[in-house]
């Protein structure tokens, strides 16, 4: 069946399936045909579901930061390899390339501006005392002797000052410490204790790195996607791309035909505009996590750190307005466009695999949180009991 020149009256399934399979060779543009597989209703659906999810994490649990980010890398990156493909094969409409890139800029500016309330972001060492370090060659670990029972205790005596045989005995002592009198606590933190404890320090540096992994896959898709589109502008159905109506900024609506002739400027100016979220946002979390210890310094310098608080109020504010603005876009984009049928449907595999991921991370801090209130209620039971 060929694709006809002018489109019938009524769009029925057998028709636009012939007219989506020859699309490219069509001479007049009937429709926009869906994608059912790359932006469904579930897609969408999915990417919303994700900011909020990975909002949620960042205020409720911000030690389960890095599971939210990691749900918004996987679907930032199941959205933009499809894309690319079909790019490839001349199979992307250029509205749905433009959705790509607004979905995929959502995701990582959430990701971006709710990082700083990560706690895995700040680790934090514990240092080593100066107790327990012991260049003389005296036992590992830290050992608190026993004060004197007498309450008229000889003053302490430096080891030039002591005779020999009490350097002697003072050495056993320490060398077999006596058992600690009745209500003195005995501090001992021994090789494999200290090594546990470090051990422990390391765990948010290693988290770190997870968040670091996480993050850095989904800017740099996105960075591919925007040179993509900016140097590659090829398109399927090339009669619908001229009267493609492309929203950008705040709601300004343009055709396909408009930026080509008239209007240039406005494409590349929105490419960079949707890279420099990455850039201005990337750039406050590195700032945060590199001036963190300057949060603690002299009593002078508290209105600094105070602005610096209101000042993380207004960037999450000015985050949650782009944000909005992207949702509002992708959407009015999608009703001024003539969409054919069947990318509303929910019936898609790609729906609900990508609804699954973007509330696994909160599935995971729900059961996560379960288990901690479980535990201290079995705790509370045993020692009533």
């Amino acid at each position: 069946m060929s694709v006809p020149d002018v489109c019938p009256a009524m769009e029925p399934l057998y028709w636009q399936a012939a007219y989506c399979a020859e699309s490219n060779a069509a001479l007049k543009c009937c429709g926009i045909c869906p994608n059912a597989d790359l932006l469904g209703v579930g897609v969408r659906l999915a990417f919303y579901l994700q900011i909020l999810v990975t909002v949620v994490i960042g205020f409720v649990s911000p030690k389960h930061g890095v599971m939210g980010a990691w749900g918004a890398t996987i679907l930032t990156v199941a959205l933009i390899i499809p894309a690319v493909i079909q790019k490839q094969q001349r199979q992307l409409s250029l509205h749905h390339a433009t959705l790509v890139l607004n979905y995929a800029v959502i995701s990582s500016l959430v990701s971006l501006a709710i990082s700083p309330r990560c706690t895995i972001w700040y680790p934090t060492g514990i240092p080593i005392p100066e107790s327990m370090s012991n260049p003389e060659g005296a036992p590992t670990g830290l050992q608190h002797e026993p004060l004197a029972a007498s309450s008229t205790a000889s003053p302490i005596q430096t080891p030039v000052a002591q005779p020999r045989q009490a350097r002697q005995e003072n050495q056993s002592k320490r060398d077999c410490p006596p058992p600690p009198l009745v209500g003195q606590p005995l501090i001992k933190l021994e090789g494999e204790a200290l090594e546990r404890r470090h051990r422990k320090v390391q765990v948010p540096t290693c988290n770190t790195y997870s968040q670091y992994v996480s993050i850095s896959p989904q800017a740099t898709f996105l960075w591919a996607w925007v040179i993509i589109l900016l140097t590659h502008p090829s398109y399927s159905q090339r009669a619908c791309s001229g009267g493609t109506h492309l929203v950008f900024f705040f709601g300004a609506t343009f055709t396909a035909h408009e930026i080509n002739t008239t209007h240039f400027s406005v494409w590349p100016c929105w490419l960079f505009f949707s890279l420099s979220t990455t850039l201005v946002w990337g750039g406050i979390l590195a700032h945060k996590v590199l001036k963190k210890e300057g949060e603690e310094r002299a009593e002078g310098q508290h209105r600094y750190i105070q602005f610096t608080r209101w000042g993380n109020w207004v960037m999450a504010f000015i985050a949650l307005l782009l944000t909005i603005m992207y949702m509002a876009v992708s959407e009015t984009q999608i009703q001024k466009n003539h969409i054919l049928p069947g990318e509303n449907r929910f019936s898609s595999v790609s729906s609900v695999a990508m609804l699954l991921i973007a509330i696994a991370p909160l599935l995971v801090v729900t059961w996560s949180k379960l288990g901690v209130g479980l535990k201290k209620i079995r705790q509370s039971i045993h020692a009533i009991t």
